[in-house]
């Protein structure tokens, strides 16, 4: 599961470039502070898939306890400032998945990046669902 940590911070990347919609104001913010929190899983991915850090390292704790505090930061703007259904909903999940990924690690610290997996998704599902135009 450690090595899925590549993937996750390659995702981390990419998705808000692809969806530059689905943030605010200070969509610049956000892209960055993303860019950065999935070049660190990245990292991690790749000090993992060469065995240089064990299963539950420290790092896979700060790296779930960053991605913990910034998908419900991205699920508390997401609700302050939008208010159709679908995106809701989306913060509904996200919110759903991140108590997931917490009752994983406290059952097994080891685990913890099975909850960063988790928590992935979650940055996901609030990145895609975005705010339809209704000029056209």
């Amino acid at each position: 599961m450690e090595r899925l940590l590549l993937f996750c911070g390659v995702w981390i990347i990419i998705v808000p470039i692809l969806f530059q919609n689905s943030y605010f104001e200070e969509h610049k913010k956000y892209i960055l502070s993303m860019q950065i929190i999935g070049f660190f899983a990245f990292l991690m991915g790749i000090l993992h898939f060469f065995n240089i850090v064990k299963k539950g390292h420290y790092l896979d704790v700060v790296l779930f306890c960053v991605l913990f505090v910034w998908v419900g930061k991205l699920s508390y703007d997401k609700i302050k400032n939008e208010n159709t259904k679908i995106i809701r909903t989306a913060c509904c999940i996200s919110i759903a998945l991140e108590i997931l990924s917490l009752v994983i690690v406290v059952q097994d610290i080891r685990e913890v990046a099975s909850a960063i997996v988790i928590l992935t998704c979650s940055l996901i599902a609030l990145s895609v669902f975005q705010k339809r135009n209704t000029a056209e």
